[in-house]
C-alpha cells in the first residue's frame, strides 16, 4: 500500500488514546510521537540528561506505565526494535534513552514525500506550530513530570490533560523548578499536590532555601544580641 498520513501529537490528547492496553504498532507510533524534534533536556533525578532530535528520554518504567505493559514485556520489545535496527539504546545508572533509526525518513517534507512512492510518513510539525505559539508536544512527557515531581496523587488522567496543554516553555520552566522545589521541600508530604501545582502555576512561585532561613535566623540572632 503506497501513500503516507500526517498524524499530530495531539493525538494524545485524545481520551481513546490510552483508554486501553497498547498494542505492539501502537507503542512503536508512541515511540515516535514521543521523540524529539530538536535538541532539548530532561532532568534525571536531579540530574540534567541532553536528548537529541530522534531521541525518547523516558526510562521502561515509564513506557510499562504508559502502554499499560509489564516491564518485562516493555524490555523484550524494545530488544526486539534493536534486533531490528529500528532503535539504539543507551542505558546508563542515571539515563535511559531510545534513539529512533532513521529518524529523518519518518520528519520528511510533503513535497519530498511526494516524490517518492511506497513509503509512509509521520509529518512532524513541530518546528511551524511553535513559530505559530500554539502548544507544541515535545519529549517532556507527562510521566517525565510524575516521576520527577514524586508526589503522586490525584487523578492522573485530568493531570495529564492539563499538563498536555502546556508550552514548551512552561513545561522546561517546570522542569527546572522542581529539584530546586524539592530542595527547598525535602519532606513530600509538605509539598502541593500535583494538581494544585499546574493549576496554580506554583512554577513562578519564589522559593526560599533552608540555608537562607539559616542565614535570616542567623543575622536575627546577632541584632538581637548586639
Amino acid at each position: 500500500m503506497n501513500g503516507w498520513i500526517k498524524l499530530h501529537r495531539q493525538i494524545m490528547e485524545n481520551p481513546m488514546y490510552f483508554a486501553e492496553t497498547f498494542t505492539r504498532v501502537q507503542a512503536w507510533i508512541d515511540l515516535l510521537i514521543l521523540a524529539n524534534h530538536k535538541t532539548g533536556y530532561i532532568y534525571v533525578r536531579g540530574n540534567r540528561v541532553e536528548v537529541h532530535r530522534g531521541q525518547v528520554g523516558m526510562s521502561e518504567e515509564s513506557l510499562a506505565e504508559r502502554w499499560k505493559w509489564s516491564r518485562g514485556k516493555v524490555r523484550r520489545f524494545l530488544k526486539h526494535l534493536e534486533n531490528e535496527q529500528q532503535i539504539v539504546q543507551q542505558k546508563s545508572h542515571i539515563k535511559s534513552l531510545i534513539s529512533i533509526t532513521n529518524y529523518e525518513e519518518y520528519q520528511q517534507t510533503v513535497q519530498q514525500t511526494e516524490q517518492q512512492t511506497g513509503q509512509q510518513t509521520i509529518t512532524n510539525n513541530n518546528d511551524k506550530n511553535e513559530k505559530k505559539g500554539s502548544n507544541v508536544h515535545t519529549n517532556v512527557d507527562f510521566d517525565v513530570f510524575w516521576n520527577a515531581y514524586d508526589k503522586k496523587v490525584g487523578a492522573k488522567d485530568k493531570l495529564r490533560r492539563k499538563w498536555n496543554k502546556l508550552t514548551n516553555a512552561e513545561r522546561t520552566a517546570i522542569m527546572e523548578y522542581i529539584p530546586r522545589y524539592k530542595q527547598a521541600q525535602p519532606d513530600k508530604q509538605f509539598r502541593k499536590h500535583p494538581a494544585t501545582f499546574l493549576n496554580n502555576r506554583a512554577w513562578e512561585d519564589e522559593l526560599i532555601m533552608p540555608h537562607e532561613t539559616d542565614k535570616s535566623k542567623s543575622n536575627q540572632f546577632v541584632v538581637n544580641n548586639w
